[in-house]
Order: structure tokens, then C-alpha cells, then sequence
């Protein structure tokens, strides 16, 4: 049986997940769990959701990152607690963070052109 959350409850949801993101960050990996690059969120990391949704503030990109394919992520927060994580593939093939490139060199450039985070309606 499948239980629907509204939208009051999806908005905390969203807005208390994305608080323990301030001014955290995002690591880049490899498959072998290398560090590629690391963007960080502002103070102020996302903006108040709606509908269940609620889209990152700006993220400075990282101007060096290190060699290496990326395949996954990892969000944490200002402590390093790690908060989730997932994989990483280019944009259109399915992963849970999409990038338009994901073989960097040493001295590369990451850029996160958006991030949203929502919390569906519908569960299990």
C-alpha cells in the first residue's frame, strides 16, 4: 500500500534536509573513492522549498580538481558528516548527479550548473 505525504510535510522535509547542508559541501569521487574535486555551499545553500522541491543557491565551481574519472558523490555537511550519496554519470545516463564531464585532469574545472532536492509525494 502506497501512502501519499502532502506538501506541508514534503516542504520540512526538504527545508530541514537542505539546512544541514549549509555551508557543507560536495565531494566528486572516483570508483576507488579518490577525491576529484570538492564544491562547497554558501551559508545559505538552498532556497525555501515549494511543492517539495527546493533548488541549490549558487556553487562555486572547483578551479583544480585532481586526475581522475568521477563516479560518485558524497554531500556533507560543515562537520564532514557525510548526509547522502550516490553515483555520478554525464548528463542523460542515469545517475543520481549528472555532470556534463566526468574525466578531469589535474587542474580541471568542476561545474555544478544546478541542484535541486526533492522529496516525492508518493512513497512505499
Amino acid at each position: 500500500m502506497a501512502f501519499t505525504l502532502q506538501d506541508l510535510v514534503r516542504n520540512t522535509v526538504v527545508d530541514a534536509s537542505t539546512t544541514l547542508m549549509d555551508s557543507g559541501s560536495i565531494e566528486f569521487l572516483t570508483s576507488g573513492s579518490v577525491v576529484v574535486a570538492t564544491v562547497f555551499f554558501d551559508a545559505d545553500s538552498f532556497g525555501v522549498s515549494s511543492l517539495g522541491t527546493a533548488t541549490a543557491n549558487a556553487i562555486p565551481n572547483d578551479e583544480n580538481t585532481n586526475a581522475g574519472t568521477v563516479t560518485q558523490f558524497r554531500i556533507k555537511n560543515l562537520n564532514g558528516d557525510i548526509l547522502s550519496s550516490g553515483s555520478v554519470s554525464l548528463i542523460g545516463a542515469g545517475g543520481d548527479f549528472e555532470l556534463s564531464e566526468v574525466d578531469f585532469n589535474i587542474g580541471d574545472r568542476l561545474v555544478v550548473n544546478s541542484l535541486t532536492y526533492t522529496q516525492p509525494a508518493v512513497g512505499a
